[in-house]
């Protein structure tokens, strides 16, 4: 949920229609008010923050039930602080973060974490299936690299056996769905188990031409294509009755199936054109260009997502941006007067000290 151009308004001047805006960040979940203005309504922000599990071997993933809980107090509050103003909310949009998948039961239960897009466990996967796919011809079609961020590299070292098999074979006999968080919410808030082609796309597992899995990619980890959820860019309907009745004023709203934080990111920053980019730093920096989709050929050297079935997303990421900075905070106990201490960072020549580092502390 990036920053929309203009002030916030004043819960007396919103305009309809009101919409509730989710954003499941990899650092926090927000909610919060926007009115028919693309305006963020004052009093209505309900922010939870959480911090991903991270292990020595490169793991960085989270509980599914946890986050769900932040999702669900995230609601809660903006519906709390909007008072009379909930009456008025028109539908509900979300985005989450891309390049993450959790394992669940046939009852939709979360079998395994959020494994997200900086964890690195499945780097050896990854060269594995350098050897079972052409890696260009891939690319082209996905507008992913064999990388151990994307899914067909988590998926095979998932679903691999022997002594450093991350599941044991119980919990493997128990998954049977691959899931985003995103579908995760809607399977748990509608009961539907189906995928944005924004989230689908971020997976490396999309033929970003077709708007459809791809068929190689599947045959390579190997994958049965009905464990991943069905595309679809329709809105949900009719929450399951704990949620209705534990959010009437939205039971019966459109709820838009989650596109990536990426794609909602240029459009909230307003570069919805290919003569437009956007850079952005969260928890990691990425600069990217919206386009049409029609006559698509992805750059060798890019990344090529979805906003939906007639946008693409492309261009370059950085694993490591607002992180970096906390991690500074933390290790080097930097003046709290952060914004100084930038000034003057800023006025040094690139590498005039000597010493140079390479920031590789996530993905």
């Amino acid at each position: 949920m990036s920053a929309v151009p203009g002030a916030a308004v004043e819960p007396a001047r919103a305009q309809d229609p009101l919409i509730l805006a989710l954003d499941v960040g990899t650092s926090s979940v927000r909610a919060v008010l926007y009115d028919g203005q693309a305006r963020p309504v004052e009093g209505t922000m309900t922010q939870q923050a959480h911090q991903m599990r991270e292990t020595v071997d490169g793991g960085v993933d989270t509980g599914a039930n946890q986050l769900l809980a932040r999702v669900e107090g995230c609601i809660d509050g903006t519906i709390l602080q909007a008072g009379s103003l909930a009456e008025r909310i028109a539908a509900v949009a979300c985005d989450t973060f891309w390049h993450n998948v959790l394992g669940v039961s046939e009852r939709g239960a979360a079998v395994t974490p959020v494994y997200t897009w900086a964890d690195t466990r499945a780097a050896a996967a990854a060269e594995a299936l350098k050897a079972d796919l052409d890696q260009a011809a891939m690319h082209a079609r996905t507008g992913a690299v064999l990388h151990p961020s994307y899914l067909p590299a988590k998926l095979r070292w998932l679903l691999g056996t022997g002594p450093r098999a991350p599941l044991s074979s119980t919990a493997r006999n128990r998954v049977r769905h691959w899931l985003s968080f995103a579908d995760f919410l809607g399977l748990h808030f509608f009961g539907e188990r189906v995928t944005s082609v924004s989230m689908a796309s971020g997976s490396g597992l999309l033929d970003q031409h077709t708007c459809d899995w791809d068929p190689a990619v599947l045959k390579a980890i190997p994958l049965d294509r009905a464990q991943l959820p069905n595309l679809c860019d329709h809105p949900y309907r009719g929450l399951r009755p704990p949620y209705a009745r534990r959010w009437p004023h939205l039971a019966r709203l459109p709820w838009f199936p989650a596109w990536g934080d990426g794609a909602t990111s240029n459009i909230g920053a307003g570069c919805v054109t290919s003569g437009q980019v956007a850079m952005m730093i969260g928890t990691s920096g990425a600069m990217r260009v919206i386009r049409g989709s029609r006559g698509l050929v992805i750059p060798p050297s890019l990344f090529c997502y979805r906003v939906d079935r007639r946008r693409a997303v492309i261009g370059g990421a950085l694993s490591n941006g607002g992180n970096l900075i906390d991690w500074f905070r933390a290790t080097l106990q930097v003046p709290e007067d952060h914004q100084a201490l930038e000034r003057l960072v800023a006025a040094l020549e690139p590498d005039g000290h000597g010493l140079t580092i390479l920031p590789f502390l996530a993905g």
